[in-house]
């Protein structure tokens, strides 16, 4: 095909493709925000010509316009547990509006022998509410495409990249059954990750409902001491005074720092049992 027309078109286009990809990041950043998802990373970018060449000098190319190249914007989200990328995805559904002809699950694998990259990938335009506020117009017709994938999944992604392997029918014979078997350890890291996760979600709540009951039966870690800080009401009055009397302002105690605490009650030897007494 002519690339020609498409990179003209890039060109005199590219300043506002770079606004499209910045709006579309912090639409993502504020919407995940609010919707209580850490995530470890999110990058935009906008493709680089050469790139975009490439892709339209592919065999069996067939795009007419700069508007059928779906992914000349890209947002990536690095998040830390499975679950989360379902999470993050459910939240850009309503979010944007997704082009369900071009999106793809690439986590899903019909070949049980299959490995190789995993990622959730989406084409999203501006959602009709957006596009109707002034600052988000110019970006009416405009599409790009969001990867969410785990830490676990773009570490693989990015090794698989440099090796230059991205089927299976692309790797040599002898070292192929290893690749195999990194893709299956990989995979089983991901899951238990995120089965930890639920653990100490399911031990937090746990905890939540036994300091109501019995207290010397909790064992010190991070947890247990950021729930007696964040429930007790005793201590919740003793802050309380000592912050009045000292013109000081009460913040949360963050997990590093109850983490910090219980490595050092459990240090010198000190059980709630005792303080319970005191």
């Amino acid at each position: 095909m002519d690339a020609d027309p498409i990179l003209r078109e890039y060109d005199a286009r590219r300043a506002v493709f770079r606004a499209f990809a910045e709006r579309m990041d912090f639409v993502i950043r504020e919407s995940l925000s609010r919707a209580k998802i850490r995530t470890q990373s999110i990058e935009h970018r906008v493709k680089e010509r050469n790139s975009l060449l490439s892709k339209l000098s592919r065999p069996g190319a067939t795009y007419s316009c700069l508007n059928d190249v779906t992914d000349v914007c890209g947002v990536r989200v690095i998040t830390y547990f499975a679950t989360d990328v379902d999470r993050i995805g459910e939240v850009l559904k309503k979010e944007f509006i997704v082009d369900a002809s071009n999106s793809t699950d690439k986590r899903i694998y019909t070949d049980p022998d299959r490995f190789g990259y995993r990622s959730l990938h989406y084409v999203l335009s501006m959602s009709p509410d957006r596009t109707a506020l002034s600052e988000y117009a110019p970006f009416a017709a405009y599409k790009g495409e969001i990867q969410i994938r785990t830490v676990i999944q773009h570490a693989w992604a990015e090794i698989e990249h440099d090796l230059g392997y991205k089927t299976a029918l692309a790797v040599p014979r002898h070292v192929k059954r290893r690749l195999f078997r990194l893709a299956a350890m990989l995979e089983l890291a991901d899951e238990e990750f995120t089965a930890i996760n639920d653990s100490l979600v399911e031990y937090r709540e746990q905890v939540e409902q036994n300091l109501k009951r019995d207290i010397t039966s909790i064992p010190i870690d991070a947890t247990s001491i950021s729930e007696f800080i964040r429930t007790d009401s005793l201590l919740k009055q003793l802050d309380q005074q000592i912050a009045n009397q000292s013109k000081c302002v009460i913040t949360p105690l963050k997990e590093p720092s109850a983490a910090a605490l219980a490595t050092w009650l459990n240090y010198v030897g000190f059980h709630l049992e005792r303080f319970v007494q005191i």
